[in-house]
C-alpha cells in the first residue's frame, strides 16, 4: 500500500483593513444603501402612478422585475 502527502497549500492571505480603510467603505455602503433607498422609492411611486391610472400591465411588470432587483 502506498501513503501519498498532499502537497502544500500556499497560505491563505488576510487583509488586515486600517481604520480609514473601513470607514471609508463603510461610507461608500452607507451611500449605496441610500441611493438603493431612493431608487426603491421612486419604483414603488411609479407602479402606484401607472395602477391608479390603468396603466399597461407589462408596464407594472417590468416595474416590478426592477424594484425585485434593485431590493436583492
Amino acid at each position: 500500500m502506498r501513503v501519498t502527502i498532499p502537497a502544500a497549500k500556499a497560505p491563505v492571505r488576510t487583509f488586515i483593513s486600517t481604520p480609514r480603510q473601513l470607514g471609508r467603505l463603510n461610507r461608500l455602503y452607507q451611500e449605496q444603501l441610500e441611493l438603493n433607498t431612493k431608487l426603491t422609492r421612486a419604483i414603488e411611486q411609479t407602479i402606484g402612478w401607472v395602477e391608479s391610472t390603468g396603466g399597461c400591465v407589462e408596464s407594472v411588470r417590468i416595474l416590478r422585475l426592477a424594484l425585485g432587483e434593485v431590493k436583492s
